[in-house]
């Protein structure tokens, strides 16, 4: 985390999961100071709060990013956002999303471009984000962390299938945050349509 922001990154994106650990916090917490967006993989155990470090998207410049289906429907292994409103949480596609796959890999189509095949997860979800996130900071490169931030958080779709909300008899007890709408967190400030477009630079990590 440290070696990308200390390298120029604009856009970190993380899929992790371990145990909480004050490394990490303060990787994160020094990379968002420097300027960066961090996008965490929210977890694949059906949770209803993200796993660590997803749950530091109570921090300006983390998102926790959860997967939904083809159907526009929480993914049923996908963590979930929790009750707190200062986490945010996004979702996008992350069901049978074609990825690079091993050669051999079990099910994988081999074309001339290489080997793809399907795979499911938060962690095939978050790139979505990191891209808009991404999008932005190439479109407006003076921008803050908090415009693309808050950007992305506010403009989320608000459904009830994105957010894969538990329900009792009396109320709404878990909630996540919407859909990622990439087009709305363009067209929510003007000066993210216009001009020349600067790459952004994108840092992405998994534990191994």
């Amino acid at each position: 985390i440290l070696y990308a922001a200390n390298n120029g990154a604009h856009v970190i994106k993380l899929s992790l999961g371990v145990q909480p650990r004050s490394t990490v916090i303060d990787a994160i917490s020094r990379a968002t100071a420097m300027g960066c967006i961090v996008v965490v993989s929210s977890g694949n155990s059906n949770s209803a709060t993200p796993s660590f470090p997803a749950s530091l998207a109570t921090s300006p410049g983390v998102i926790a990013v959860g997967a939904v289906d083809s159907s526009l429907a929480l993914a049923d292994f996908s963590n979930r956002a929790g009750v707190s409103p200062a986490l945010k949480q996004v979702s996008a596609p992350g069901v049978a999303v074609i990825s690079t796959r091993p050669a051999g890999y079990p099910g994988a189509t081999v074309s001339s471009a290489g080997t793809f095949g399907p795979a499911s997860g938060t962690s095939m979800a978050a790139p979505h984000v990191a891209g808009v996130v991404a999008l932005m900071r190439s479109a407006l490169p003076a921008g803050s962390r908090q415009r693309y931030w808050t950007h992305v958080t506010g403009t989320a779709r608000q459904t009830a299938a994105a957010a894969g909300a538990q329900t009792t008899a009396a109320s709404v007890t878990v909630t996540a945050a919407g859909r990622l709408a990439a087009f709305a967190a363009m067209a929510a400030d003007p000066g993210l349509l216009a001009g020349q477009r600067t790459p952004a630079r994108v840092a992405f990590a998994a534990r191994a």
